[in-house]
């Protein structure tokens, strides 16, 4: 649900309720609402919302927080399923929102639309 995306975003940058909800730009009350799974926030301030908790927007809309690894972490990783280029683990870290859904993703050759996504970002870019 939105409201437990909400509360776990705000908890992991350690803000309080009421800065998010100024951040924002509504009442307390308001966001307390969002939180608690009462009503949902509209889709323009869920862009403010997704900028002020350092989340994406599509992690508030699927109600669920991506696996966001450090980047040594997530390089490491990669290195373990046998990929070996530094510029290319650089740019899928970029891109892909849930690094360890990809990973395992690669390791059991499965494709998501979401790696389709990052690959098709790689390709545009002359990376890949």
């Amino acid at each position: 649900m939105i409201g437990s995306v909400l509360k776990e975003a705000r908890e992991n940058i350690n803000l309080s309720q009421v800065k998010i909800a100024e951040i924002v730009g509504v009442t307390k009350q308001t966001y307390l609402k969002w939180e608690n799974d009462v009503t949902e926030p509209k889709a323009s301030q869920v862009s403010k919302l997704a900028k002020a908790l350092d989340v994406t927007e599509g992690e508030i809309c699927q109600g669920r927080l991506n696996n966001r690894l450090t980047l040594n972490d997530f390089i490491i990783e990669l290195h373990r399923s046998h990929f070996n280029s530094s510029i290319f683990d650089l740019k899928v870290w970029e891109h892909v929102d849930d690094h360890e859904k990809f990973i395992s993703s690669l390791v059991q050759g499965k494709v998501s639309p979401e790696n389709d996504h990052a690959m098709h970002e790689l390709h545009k870019n002359g990376l890949a």
